[in-house]
């Protein structure tokens, strides 16, 4: 990894721009960022640029055509080990996906798409984990589709 401190929202906002200039982006998708801009992590910023670009298509894939949302959203809360840790979210308006295939998603070469390959998540799961982070998939409480929620440990800074 090569970790620094770098700026959210600067990322996520590049991010956001390659999607909008890819050729069969929708025109309809709207995207909703609520991230401060003095939010920063510590990570390897290349990787977390991967991390969310693959959230954010793999989100759209299953959002309803001619309406589709993605909200982005990072803030510090209590993780999965009961600790404070930085938190991005990254959610959509699809149909969510059903319990019982949450924990299959990031198993590699496991698919529901017809054009996937069943690595992305997986690649993204593996990536969050070397960050010493933790990845938890649930159903979106604005928009009633999938949310995927990426913990990262606080560091201090260095």
């Amino acid at each position: 990894l090569d970790r620094e401190w770098f700026y959210l929202l600067p990322c996520v906002d590049d991010i956001i721009q390659v999607c909008e200039a890819a050729a069969d982006w929708p025109q309809s998708c709207s995207f909703q960022v609520q991230i401060d801009p003095k939010f920063r992590i510590w990570a390897d910023e290349k990787q977390f640029f991967t991390v969310i670009s693959q959230l954010i298509n793999n989100g759209l894939t299953f959002c309803p055509k001619g309406s589709e949302q993605i909200n982005i959203v990072a803030d510090n809360r209590v993780g999965p080990s009961r600790e404070k840790m930085h938190c991005i979210t990254i959610s959509d308006n699809g149909p969510g996906i059903p319990a019982d295939e949450q924990r299959k998603i990031f198993e590699p070469f496991y698919t529901s798409r017809p054009d996937g390959t069943g690595l992305g998540l997986a690649i993204v799961r593996q990536t969050v984990e070397a960050h010493s982070g933790f990845i938890v998939v649930g159903t979106s409480d604005d928009l009633g589709g999938a949310r995927f929620s990426v913990y990262l440990p606080i560091m201090e800074d260095i």
